[in-house]
Formats: structure tokens, sequence, C-alpha cells
């Protein structure tokens, strides 16, 4: 007498008799995560950056690094068992050296399996991890003392920084000054930024020996100053700059002889005229 095999519960179909133990659904892998540093670095720093992904069964798991589609060494690799699943968590961490030239690149951890039919990848963008920080320029259209009541223009640039969030201010004896208004940067073809600002003021006497100052705050860094002081020298009038004849004659010993020569000589003549005169 034949019995019908009667269809197994869910709960036997996990059963595995060979293992003894109950058998998950398999996990899907996560997409690669990749993490930089926690605060941005100036160019020359090293950096470690970290690629994570888990899920993976079973664990002949391959990491690839590259950056802007070339590849790079391979990393250390670090394979887990996840104690819940009969599936794997792996990580890698790149070590690099960054530079101002990797502003427009990116990493790419690319993540390969034999149950996959094409790799896994999670990107990280290089700017998210860099600071270029500029010192402000300070330049006049002058040299020297300046005439009163010339204008002078002062201009200050900040040149090859990132990313694209600076101020520079003018400040005239530590008083903040000039237009409220500054220009926006403008973008550089290794993708740095460079902003310039010019102030114009008038060399008055009052400003004698003021100081100019240029103060630029770039990405919530402390400030940077540069500062310049300005001569200004009055200029003198025409009864000053030229003498009358009188001043002349009188700063001039020879001259001054030969006018009382003159005047004595002039004098006789006159006397012998009127001693003629007065002869009978």
């Amino acid at each position: 007498m034949e019995m019908a095999l009667q269809p197994q519960t869910e709960q036997e179909d996990r059963l595995s008799p060979a293992r003894g133990r109950v058998l998950l659904p398999a996990a899907s892998p996560s997409a690669p995560s990749v993490s930089g540093p926690a605060s941005r670095v100036e160019p020359g720093s090293p950096v470690n950056f970290t690629c994570t992904s888990k899920g993976l069964s079973p664990g002949d798991i391959t990491v690839t690094w590259l950056k802007d589609g070339a590849k790079l060494p391979a990393q250390p690799l670090q394979i887990l068992l996840e104690n819940e699943r009969d599936s794997y968590c792996v990580s890698s961490t790149l070590a690099r050296t960054l530079t101002v030239g990797d502003i427009r690149s990116q990493l790419t951890c690319q993540i390969e399996h034999s149950t996959m039919s094409a790799p896994l990848r999670g990107t990280y963008s290089l700017s998210q991890a860099l600071r270029v920080s500029p010192r402000p320029r300070l330049a006049a259209n002058y040299s020297g003392a300046v005439p009163v009541n010339e204008m002078v223009a002062f201009t200050c640039s900040l040149v090859g920084f990132y990313p694209n969030v600076a101020r520079l201010t003018w400040m005239e004896n530590g008083n903040e000054t000039g237009p409220e208004k500054s220009p926006s940067p403008t973008e550089n073809p290794n993708g740095t930024f460079s902003l310039t600002r010019t102030l114009e003021v008038r060399a008055t006497e009052q400003r004698n020996q003021s100081s100019f100052t240029c103060r630029a705050v770039h990405d919530s860094q402390p400030p940077a100053s540069v500062t310049r002081v300005l001569a200004v020298t009055a200029t003198s009038n025409k009864m000053e700059e030229e003498p009358q004849a009188g001043q002349c004659l009188l700063s001039s010993p020879g001259l001054w002889v030969g006018y009382v020569l003159e005047k004595g000589l002039i004098g006789v003549f006159l006397f012998f005229l009127f001693v003629r005169r007065e002869e009978p």
C-alpha cells in the first residue's frame, strides 16, 4: 500500500538534513560604500579611503581600486563572516597622498563575486577630501610716498583656493571699509578658484601713515591678512617752489657783491655830475 507523500511545511523545507540547521535565504550584496577623511586635508597629506560591502556569499571576493578608470595597486582585504547569515562582509582600505591635481579626480571601488554577472561599484570624488588655502596678496598702484589728494588703488587677490568658499574684506586702521558687495570667484583650469577685490581711496593728509588691510576667510579657517601703510607727502605751493628775485639775489654772494658795486658806481657817477654842474 502506497502512502501519499505529504508536502513539506515551509519550516521543514528550510531544514537542512546534512547540516542539521536552518538555511536562511541568501543575502543580497550591498552596493560598495566608499568613505574618506572626516575633514578636509591640505595637498601633500596622506589620507585613507575605505570601501565596505556585505551580504556576499561565498567568500571568494575580489576588490579593485581605480582612479579615473585606471587600476591602482592591490590593497589589503579583510573578509569577515556575518554571524546571522552564511554571508560575508568585506572591507578594503586605500592610502593616498593627495595633490592639487586631484580636485577633478574620482576613486572607484569595484567588487567582483562569482554569483554576480557584473561587478558592484562605489565612487568617491577626491574634491570632497581636499582643501587648498592660499594666502592673500596685496598690491598697490604706487611706490613710495603719494602726493596729497592723489587716488590710490589697493588690489587684494586669492589665487588657487578650494573649495569655492572665500570672503575678502578691507580694513582701514582696523575698521572695516570698502563696498559691501564682493565679486564672485572665477574658476581656474585645474578646478581651483581665484578672487580679486580692489579698494580705491584718496590720499588725504589725514590718511598719512594709515594702514590698509586685506582680510581673507576661506572655508571657515582662521583668517589670514596682509597690510600696507600709506605714506602721504604734502605738495608745495608756487611761492615755496619758485623763490622771488630778491630771494635768489640774497641767496647768491656773487650777485650780492655785483649789486653793491653797481649801486656804488652809479652813486659816484651821479656825484661827479652834480659837482661839475655846481662849478661856475
